[in-house]
C-alpha cells in the first residue's frame, strides 16, 4: 500500500500499489492528484493510513518524458566527426599504399636509390663507339660521368644529356634515369649486326637511342618472320607497298593472307568478280568492296 497526504486538502490517503505513478481524484476534496511511484513512496516515510482506498477514480497514466537523448545539433556534429575520421584514415591508407607500389616499380628503382643514398649512381665507364671500343675511368655524379675518351663518344654523351634535360627540364632525378636508359640503348645499338635494320631505326629516330633499340628489335623480328612465309603472291604485295619497312611488310602480309582466304570462301560470285575487277592485286580491298556490295543489296 502507498501512504500519502493529499497535496490539496492534506487528508491522509491509503492507496493500492497498482495505482503507483497514475493520476486520480482525492475522495475528500475531489481534486486531481498524482500517486507517487514505488521508488518515490518507498524513499519517503509517511504516517500510517487511516481507512479507505483514497481514490474514487483513476485517470489514464501520463506519458513519461524521455530523458538523456542527444539534441539534433549534437547528433549532427557527432556524424561530421565520424565521417571526417574515416576520410582521414582512408586517405592515409591510400597514400601509404601508393608509396609502397611506387617503390616496387622497376623504372623508379634508380630514383629511390638516389634518394636513399643521397648520391647519384655511377654510370659504367666503358661504352664502345662505332669505330672502336675505348675505356675510361668511372667518375661519380651525373654532371661529370664520362662515356668514353674519344671525341665521338663525348659528343654522344653531350647529346644524351641535352636530350634528357629537354625531356625533363625541372627534374634532375628523372634526367638521370633517362640518361642511363639512353646510354644503355646506345651501347646496344653499337653491338647490333644487321646494318639494313639498323639504318631503318636510325632513320626513324635519329636522336633517341631507346626508340632506336625498340624499332631495331621489332624490325629484326619482322624481317625474320618474312623469311618464313610461303605465299609468294602476297609477299610481293607487301614488298611493293613497304619496301623498306619489315614491320609494315609483316602487317600487310598477315592482312592480305586473311583477306585472300576470305575471298576464296565467298558465295556471291557476281560481287566477287566486281571486287576482283576493281582491285586485282589487293585482297584486302577486294574484301572491302565485296562486303560493301553485300550491304547495298
Amino acid at each position: 500500500m502507498i501512504d500519502m497526504k493529499c497535496p490539496q486538502c492534506g487528508q491522509e490517503l491509503h492507496i493500492n500499489e497498482k495505482y503507483a505513478g497514475k493520476v486520480g481524484r482525492c475522495q475528500h476534496c475531489q481534486q486531481k492528484i498524482t500517486v507517487p511511484s514505488r521508488i518515490d513512496w518507498k524513499e519517503v516515510e509517511l504516517p500510517e493510513p487511516t481507512s479507505g482506498t483514497g481514490l474514487t477514480s483513476i485517470a489514464p497514466p501520463a506519458l513519461p518524458k524521455r530523458r538523456g537523448m542527444p539534441r539534433p545539433l549534437e547528433i549532427f556534429f557527432m556524424m561530421v566527426g565520424m565521417i571526417t575520421c574515416v576520410c582521414l584514415i582512408g586517405t592515409m591508407g591510400l597514400f601509404v599504399l601508393g608509396i609502397a607500389l611506387l617503390a616496387q616499380s622497376p623504372e623508379m628503382q634508380d630514383t629511390f636509390e638516389l634518394i636513399e643514398n643521397a648520391a647519384p649512381k655511377t654510370v659504367p665507364s666503358e661504352i664502345p663507339t662505332v669505330r672502336e671500343a675505348q675505356t675510361s675511368q668511372p667518375e661519380r655524379g651525373f654532371a661529370t660521368n664520362p662515356v668514353a675518351n674519344s671525341s665521338e663518344a663525348a659528343s654522344v654523351e653531350s647529346q644524351i644529356r641535352q636530350f634528357a634535360a629537354f625531356e625533363y627540364p625541372n627534374d634532375s632525378q628523372t634526367q638521370q634515369y633517362v640518361y642511363n636508359q639512353q646510354i644503355s640503348a646506345y651501347r646496344y645499338m653499337q653491338s647490333v649486326s644487321d646494318i639494313e635494320v639498323n639504318q631503318i631505326a636510325l632513320r626513324e629516330y635519329p636522336n633517341d637511342y631507346s626508340m632506336q633499340q625498340y624499332v631495331y628489335d621489332n624490325q629484326l623480328a619482322a624481317k625474320r618472320y618474312m623469311t618464313t612465309v610461303v605465299d609468294r603472291e602476297v609477299i610481293q604485295i607487301a614488298l611493293r607497298e613497304y619496301p623498306n619497312d619489315f614491320s609494315m611488310q609483316k602487317f600487310v602480309y598477315d592482312n592480305q593472307v586473311s583477306a585472300k582466304q576470305y575471298m576464296a570462301t565467298v558465295s556471291n560470285q557476281g560481287a566477287r568478280r566486281n571486287a576482283m575487277r576493281e582491285y586485282p592485286n589487293d585482297y584486302s580491298m577486294q574484301k572491302y568492296i565485296y562486303e560493301r556490295a553485300l550491304r547495298e543489296q
